[in-house]
């Protein structure tokens, strides 16, 4: 199972894999740029999935992607080793249609792994080509994006590692801590706004402020792993604000592409943000979005 690394991140590595797996014992090898291999989730990935890593370094010249060719080389060793009985790509890129003809020419099984709505549009580039295709379900039912807001209270969506969506974490260190600095009042106030404004009044980051099960591990991991000190009492001037509004219209696609239709809206809507409560623009923001 050969992977290319620039089209496809960790979220797809195990739903893949564990598709494929049903047709044979899998090996995988990841094919990206060498410093991705350094990036905390990916080496999370790589080492639970026992999955190999090709560093290919990229060069400022040519018009060719070097993970193709790196790919296409892969492909073409395994085909020609006898030591496989087939060859699986996991990719977004057209261009790897031919080096799917070239090993069923080579009289090697060639198979491409797509998540649920591509399969339709993978079969009719290789329609004929004796390319076959395996489907995996991206977790719909469960969110495929994060809201990571930053220490100074702007955020950014990124692709979700996989998390277990039953995770029991033990919040009662975080409410306290939120209770005894002014951010929490009462059992009705909601935790995760308190949170994301103490880390903003703190200058700590990031935090995910959705979906829940991230944000309640990051509020632990960080109650944990930072002292007391650096948790400042709340100044009172700050607020959380998350857009909830969007013009674009919900489809089977987006949703689909998001793992849930509350997970869609959001990340469509734009991105949380903490601000001063004092800002002019704020109310003006606040008439043609949800807080």
């Amino acid at each position: 199972m050969l992977v290319d690394g620039d089209t496809c991140g960790p979220e797809d590595w195990r739903l893949a894999k564990d598709a494929w797996h049903a047709y044979g014992r899998v090996n995988m090898t990841v094919f990206a740029a060498p410093e991705f291999r350094n990036i905390k989730k990916w080496a999370m990935a790589l080492d639970k999935l026992g999955a190999n890593f090709e560093g290919v370094p990229r060069n400022n010249v040519g018009n060719k992607d070097p993970n193709d060719l790196a790919l296409a080389f892969a492909a073409g060793g395994f085909a020609g080793s006898g030591a496989v009985d087939g060859v699986a790509l996991l990719a977004k890129d057209a261009d790897f249609n031919y080096i799917l003809r070239q090993l069923v020419k080579r009289g090697c099984r060639a198979i491409l792994l797509v998540p649920e709505g591509w399969n339709a549009y993978a079969r009719s580039k290789l329609a004929d080509s004796g390319v076959g295709f395996v489907t995996y379900n991206r977790r719909l039912g469960m969110p495929m994006m994060c809201n990571l807001l930053q220490a100074d209270g702007t955020s950014t969506w990124d692709t979700l590692e996989a998390q277990d969506d039953d995770a029991n974490v033990d919040l009662t260190g975080v409410h306290s801590l939120l209770m005894d600095l002014g951010y929490l009042h009462g059992a009705k106030d909601q935790w995760i706004p308190a949170f994301a404004r103490m880390c903003v009044a703190s200058f700590v980051g990031p935090f995910a402020v959705f979906p829940g099960v991230c944000s309640a591990l990051d509020a632990a991991s960080l109650t944990r792993d930072i002292p007391f000190s650096t948790w400042k009492k709340d100044p009172g001037n700050l607020v959380y604000v998350r857009p909830c509004r969007s013009t674009v219209a919900m489809s089977k696609k987006l949703v689909s592409k998001f793992g849930t239709e509350g997970c869609a809206r959001l990340a469509l809507a734009g991105c949380a943000f903490v601000t001063e409560k004092m800002k002019p623009w704020l109310n003006v923001f606040c008439e043609f979005s949800v807080i």
